[in-house]
């Protein structure tokens, strides 16, 4: 069973990468499966994990903006700003994606005219916040309510108070009518690096 769980996702990968040499050179289909491969690469690369850098899930997310990007075109803007003094602040493996992916299928992906999502990490003097903020119509997308936050929210939270106890924590919420933020909340220590707690990275 362990051997074909493992054998699988590498077949797929490979099979990614056959459908990329049939593929036109620089098309757009050409591009999205190179964007859909390196997002399983980096899934691969980083399974095992309990814990990953900023930037490598800032990472992820980008394939994964990508691959969006092919669906919904223009109606999917980003802006996307950290400091490089922050990328390296630890945090559960496979955060942000899903928060990422909530925000797009939940309001962006709803709303005709779609909208944006920004993404920034700012430092105070005590903690680190993340911020992943999009543009909704509330009559339209409820990002807060749908059964993918509710379990969105609850496990960063569960696994940030493995992480790092009660110094860490989730907040989101609107914060005006036509704007949705989840916010990840670190300890300012979570900068220095701290090692994986199941791996001892």
């Amino acid at each position: 069973m362990a051997l074909s769980q493992q054998m699988q996702p590498h077949f797929l990968f490979n099979a990614l990468n056959a459908l990329v040499a049939m593929q036109d050179e620089g098309g757009a289909a050409q591009t999205f499966t190179i964007r859909l491969a390196d997002m399983l690469r980096m899934l691969l690369h980083s399974g095992g994990r309990a814990t990953a850098t900023l930037s490598e899930e800032l990472a992820l997310v980008d394939a994964y903006l990508e691959i969006e990007r092919a669906r919904l075109g223009s109606r999917l803007r980003t802006d996307i700003s950290i400091p490089a003094a922050l990328a390296h602040c630890r945090l559960p493996a496979f955060t942000l994606q899903p928060l990422v992916e909530n925000a797009i299928t939940h309001s962006i992906a709803r709303t005709p005219e779609g909208g944006q999502i920004q993404v920034r990490a700012t430092r105070g003097a005590e903690e680190i916040a993340i911020d992943v903020s999009n543009s909704c119509n509330p009559e339209i997308a409820q990002p807060g309510a749908d059964e993918g936050m509710r379990l969105a929210i609850p496990n960063c939270r569960r696994r940030l108070l493995l992480m790092y106890g009660p110094e860490a924590r989730v907040e989101a919420g609107f914060v005006s009518r036509n704007l949705f933020r989840a916010s990840i909340i670190l300890p300012d220590h979570a900068a220095s690096r701290p090692p994986d707690r199941e791996t001892g990275r």
